[in-house]
């Protein structure tokens, strides 16, 4: 697992003794932050015991309920932070997608050093994932490129990531998934899109805008 520098010195607190809860382990600010969005010590002691799955998307139970508190996008981040060091998420893939939504707190909260540092570490090695491979770092590059306010970068991911070639299992998936759910929207075009592409379109469109806005929520400017 790839530690990032702000994290590396905690890791020594995990071979503390197991009687010691892990808010108390906490640095002073974190602790504060989840204190003030409602959670405390057992909560965040529930929060660890929870499956990946359930911890990662359960919108009332694991981080994204914090997140859906007002003011405590950073909390949730503090949550999934405590999540990756001290409940081990299982393999590389899974702890990629935890870094990708701790980043996510971080830009929605214009933490732009801190959300760039997550993002990076999410890239694929293309040569030993199949899946998603060239799109996931596509949509990497084209976030990192909208935060930097780089925008021919930007543009350019986009329109790498709108020619990626799309598998009919994966077609095939989403007409089943549409079919299952007949309540569902998604955008058009979604199911002969590229993964993310219409994510990244929206940072085109509202590029110079804050990620909070940008990502799925801003409408293109007339």
């Amino acid at each position: 697992m790839t530690i990032l520098p702000w994290l590396a010195g905690t890791l020594a607190l995990t071979a503390v003794s197991e009687d010691v809860p892990v808010f108390e382990l906490l640095p002073e600010a974190q602790q504060t932050r989840l204190a003030a969005c409602g959670v405390d010590a057992g909560e965040l002691s529930r929060l660890l015991e929870l499956k990946q799955r359930p911890f990662d998307q359960d919108f009332e139970g694991g981080w994204r309920e914090i997140a859906g508190r007002d003011g405590c996008r950073l909390a949730a981040a503090d949550a999934i932070e405590s999540y990756m060091l001290f409940a081990r998420p299982y393999g590389p893939e899974h702890t990629k997608i935890l870094r990708w939504h701790a980043g996510q707190m971080y830009a929605y909260e214009q933490r732009t050093d801190k959300a760039i540092a997550y993002f990076r570490a999410t890239y694929d090695d293309v040569e030993s994932v199949a899946f998603p491979g060239p799109e996931w770092n596509l949509y990497v590059d084209a976030t990192l490129a909208f935060l930097r306010g780089d925008y021919d970068a930007l543009v350019a991911a986009r329109d790498e990531l709108a020619v990626q070639p799309v598998p009919e299992e994966r077609k095939e998936s989403r007409r089943k998934m549409l079919a299952d759910n007949p309540n569902m929207t998604m955008p058009e075009g979604f199911i002969d899109a590229p993964m993310n592409l219409n994510v990244v379109k929206g940072l085109v469109d509202c590029f110079g805008k804050p990620y909070s806005q940008a990502y799925g929520s801003c409408e293109k400017d007339e």
